[in-house]
């Protein structure tokens, strides 16, 4: 039935009226006995408020889901609860005025219990959320005890309650009660701290004397180990003197005392607590402790410029923690045992962690990003630096701990990409991204003898950079370069280092030159890197070695600058001796310096690099230049061609090729290597086809180019690779088998449906549809089979035994033509004579 409006406000009266009684009887001692009756007659009048079943008592769900960022509550839901979390307030004081927690009754319980029914406490935690989280600062200390005091009855209900998910940036697994309000008591500002110290402050004191006569386990039920560790670390930061150690005489001097009411000072209050021989005995409990980890998690959290200390406080807080309390405490407690590279790898690791999480992030439209994109304490990385410099200038070998296990940091790294998944899907790949971005970061924050470390003694002085060239080759050239280069800030920081290395050796143009000759080899991407950044890293490095180590450059710093002049004069008319006009000869002069180079591999290494620029300009937003570098790997492959040199080696690379894979597959990202196939029939325009077949591995590279190219296109890997219009050709109506596709990937026949099943790729704006290259590389292969010699069949099995069932049809043809022949070859009358 439809209510009348006038109706509507009664059952709220009523509740409001059944309230009031029992905030008097709370003021009776001689009424205490019908507490329990009228705590029953409250939650019938609620369940007629918001109109709940009879049957409301038990859970059926598993858990409870929150918004902490947009917590609503419809009106008529806010009314009651707003009333019954006031007179659970009111009615603590009042009882509090006549007795301690533990002489009150079990009141408290049952009232709270009222709050618990499974459709009203999803309610009351909303309500709860918006108190602590958004208006925490206004409440009145009143407030603050009711509100800490119904969190300990809420947790002494924990079992009975389900858990509770919330959305960012609380944590995403399931939270219990007690879990719950720690996760919305934070300590970033002056503000937030206060509140967090007032709530655990009367959670703690409330727990220690309502349950003082039970067992230790109904008191750890009710409360969180992170609310008492967030208690400690209040305590510790805002109270220079409870850094110092507490006698006996200091906790023999503080008894217990049962409750503090509102009108006490609050840091009065927490000094009182902390001192309490009772709180000093549950902090020995090892779920308890506050451990460095918790401690930096904490601290990373403030944010600077609203701190209640001040930045000179702020440091001398940080230099106590670290130094005199956390490092020398022993592991068993939450310490470092004295190892201070084990305090900087605690640091990094959770320093990484925290700019990774969603709490990092300040989610207003005027978020400060710092720290690669979080917000926090960032005073806590100037302690890392310090700390660094203090392990550098340290033993060589602190604590026992072997130099041959390398830096603390590249552990750190190491451990962390290991446990990250691996794969090309979008999500993975911009996780392993992000972390690789804060592993830079911190990278470059620390000195550069971390990339570099100093010689040892023995000759030849070779510094140590395995880990880092490890670090390069596995992650930094796929996530942190582009075109085959890494970015110019880790590349001024490695030379750097370098000529760090060079100043602390007995020969230091021998050190530079072993270190750039094992670059060579072992870490390639760094000299391409120099090339890139030469003009701008020249400079610097000629300054800091005429500085410091005068003397011309070594001869391998002197190769790099050679190399990039050569470049230069190679590319511009703007040279020692000028170019003559017109341009025809300017475009001679080009022509036979190439020819006198000499190499005919610098220009398949060009070659390759050219690919790659290719590959680069469609990876790039809006892809500006793709049809310039595809013009520009055209002439360059026209004149290998001309030359006749061979260039198929470059879609053959393997590792164990020293010539060329060796190196080539360390300059580019595996991306790249992974859209060769993609990069090979773009070019399909440019192809001497008649050179092409005299070549014997043109048709294993071919097909080869063609199985990957399907797979690309099956797991979707193309859909960020747009294609030039120029390079597509409408294929649609010619002969030949290659116009079984249709514009949309489909087959015209049915049979081939699951096989050609390929997901239609969006092009991007400007560009032809993705799947024309597949169809033009289709009917190319199909139309140069029958023209290949025997030969070219050598290695095909081989070939088709891993991708045999991608394309029935041009398996189907190379299988007849190989027939073909062998059967030619069979049949072959002998010449005998």
């Amino acid at each position: 039935m439809k209510v009348e409006p006038g109706h509507v406000e009664e059952p709220l009266e009523l509740l409001t009226i059944a309230l009031g009684e029992l905030r008097a009887a709370m003021t009776d001692p001689v009424q205490y006995d019908v507490l329990s009756a009228q705590i029953a007659v409250i939650s019938e009048r609620v369940g007629s408020v918001l109109g709940l079943s009879e049957d409301r008592g038990s859970f059926e769900a598993s858990k409870i889901q929150l918004s902490v960022l947009a917590p609503e509550l419809e009106q008529q839901e806010q009314k009651v609860v707003d009333l019954l979390l006031t007179s659970f307030c009111q009615n603590l004081m009042a009882a509090s005025s006549f007795a301690p927690p533990d002489r009150q009754g079990p009141w408290a319980s049952r009232f709270v219990m009222t709050m618990c029914e499974r459709t009203l406490l999803p309610a009351v935690l909303t309500r709860l959320c918006q108190l602590l989280h958004r208006q925490g600062p206004s409440l009145s200390a009143s407030h603050v005890l009711g509100l800490a005091a119904l969190a300990v009855h809420l947790g002494e209900s924990r079992s009975a309650l389900p858990e509770v998910h919330m959305g960012p940036p609380a944590p995403a697994r399931g939270l219990s009660i007690p879990e719950f309000f720690n996760s919305l008591l934070t300590c970033g500002t002056a503000e937030s701290s206060l509140l967090c110290l007032k709530f655990c402050t009367a959670a703690i004191s409330y727990s220690l004397c309502k349950f003082s006569s039970q067992s230790r386990d109904v008191l750890y039920s009710c409360l969180s180990p992170g609310l008492i560790k967030k208690f400690q670390f209040m305590v510790f930061r805002l109270f220079s003197e409870a850094r110092d150690p507490l006698s006996q005489e200091d906790t023999a001097g503080h008894p217990s005392k049962p409750w503090c009411l509102p009108s006490a000072d609050w840091q009065q209050v927490a000094l009182y607590l902390w001192k309490q021989r009772t709180f000093q005995e549950l902090l020995k409990e090892e779920q308890f402790h506050l451990t460095y980890r918790n401690w930096l998690q904490l601290e990373l959290e403030i944010q600077p410029e609203v701190d209640s200390l001040s930045d000179t406080e702020r440091r001398d807080f940080h230099q106590w923690a670290i130094h005199e309390h956390f490092l020398p405490k022993p592991a068993a407690a939450g310490g470092c045992d004295g190892d201070l590279e084990t305090a900087c790898t605690v640091l990094v690791d959770v320093l990484m962690d925290f700019c990774q999480s969603s709490r990092s992030y300040d989610h207003s439209e005027s978020s400060d990003l710092v720290l690669g994109g979080c917000t926090g304490n960032r005073d806590i990385f100037s302690r890392l630096q310090e700390m660094a410099v203090d392990l550098e200038q340290g033993p060589v070998a602190p604590y026992g701990h072997s130099s041959s296990r390398g830096h603390f940091l590249f552990g750190v790294f190491r451990r962390r990409l290991r446990a990250l998944a691996s794969g090309w899907d979008v999500a993975t790949h911009l996780r392993r991204q992000r972390e690789l971005l804060m592993c830079k970061r911190i990278l470059l924050s620390l000195p550069p003898s971390v990339l570099v470390g100093s010689p040892q003694g023995e000759q030849p002085a070779t510094p140590d950079c395995d880990e880092f060239f490890h670090l390069v080759n596995s992650e930094l050239r796929n996530f942190c370069s582009h075109g085959g280069a890494l970015t110019h800030d880790i590349t001024v920081h490695f030379f750097r280092g370098l000529l760090n290395a060079c100043s602390r050796s007995r020969d230091p143009s021998l050190t530079a030159n072993l270190t750039l000759t094992t670059c060579q080899t072992e870490c390639p991407i760094i000299l391409t890197s120099a090339l890139l950044w030469w003009p701008r890293l020249e400079p610097e490095l000629h300054c800091r070695w005429k500085k410091c180590l005068q003397g011309p450059l070594p001869r391998e710093l002197q190769r790099l600058r050679e190399a990039q002049q050569f470049a230069r004069s190679f590319l511009s008319p703007n040279t020692a001796s000028p170019a003559p006009d017109p341009v025809w000869v300017s475009a001679a002069a080009l022509h036979f310096a190439i020819q006198q180079v000499g190499k005919e591999s610098l220009l398949v290494f060009l070659f390759f690099f050219s690919l790659i620029g290719l590959l680069s300009s469609h990876l790039t937003p809006h892809a500006v230049n793709s049809l310039k570098a595809l013009d520009i790997c055209g002439k360059i492959l026209g004149f290998l061609e001309k030359r006749k040199i061979s260039w198929l080696v470059l879609f053959q690379l393997r590792e164990t090729d020293a010539s060329l894979g060796h190196i080539l597959l360390r300059l580019a990202p595996d991306q790249y290597i992974r859209l060769l196939p993609f990069a090979f029939y773009s070019l399909l325009s440019y192809f001497d086809k008649d050179a092409l077949l005299r070549e014997d591995a043109f048709l294993h590279v071919a097909v080869d180019m063609y199985l990957k190219l399907i797979c690309l296109f099956v797991d979707g890997d193309t859909s960020a690779v747009s294609i030039p219009a120029s390079g597509i050709q409408e294929l649609q109506g010619q002969a030949g088998a290659g116009a079984l596709l249709q514009a949309d990937g489909t087959s015209h026949k049915p049979k081939r449906q699951a096989v050609w099943g390929l997901r239609p790729v969006k092009a991007l704006p400007g560009t032809g549809d993705p799947v024309g290259l597949l169809t033009k590389a289709r009917l190319f292969l199909l139309q140069s089979i029958p023209q290949c010699p025997k030969k070219s069949f050598s290695n095909i099995a081989e070939l088709l035994a891993t991708g045999g069932d991608c394309d029935p049809e041009v398996i189907t043809a190379l299988l007849s033509r190989q027939q073909a022949m062998s059967d030619t070859d069979l049949y072959q009358e002998p010449h005998l004579f």
